[in-house]
């Protein structure tokens, strides 16, 4: 993947994200709590300045009910397909 490239899907991937956590009615904060990071380290990813974890892309999906397909922009179709219910999310220790 090329630089301009990289930068293109972390701008979608950062627009999907804040329009969820919008949508949800959620603050930077709250979603930051949720998945135990700084919510300065959330802003960047609502930025695209960073890029989540895989285990961070996964409790995104559950927390806003939709796919990993739909958040990485494989897909238009924001239903979950069920795949991660059986998930939990782990949050890192610190």
């Amino acid at each position: 993947m090329t630089e301009l490239e990289c930068k293109f899907f972390l701008a979608k991937l950062a627009r999907r994200l804040k329009t969820l956590r919008l949508e949800y009615n959620f603050t930077q904060k709250e979603v930051a709590n949720y998945l135990g990071v700084h919510h300065s380290v959330y802003s960047r990813y609502e930025r695209g300045i960073s890029e989540p974890t895989v285990n961070e892309l996964v409790a995104f999906a559950k927390l806003y009910k939709t796919s990993t397909d739909y958040l990485l922009s494989h897909t238009e179709d924001r239903r979950s397909s069920g795949l991660l219910d059986g998930i939990t999310y782990c949050k890192p220790k610190k």
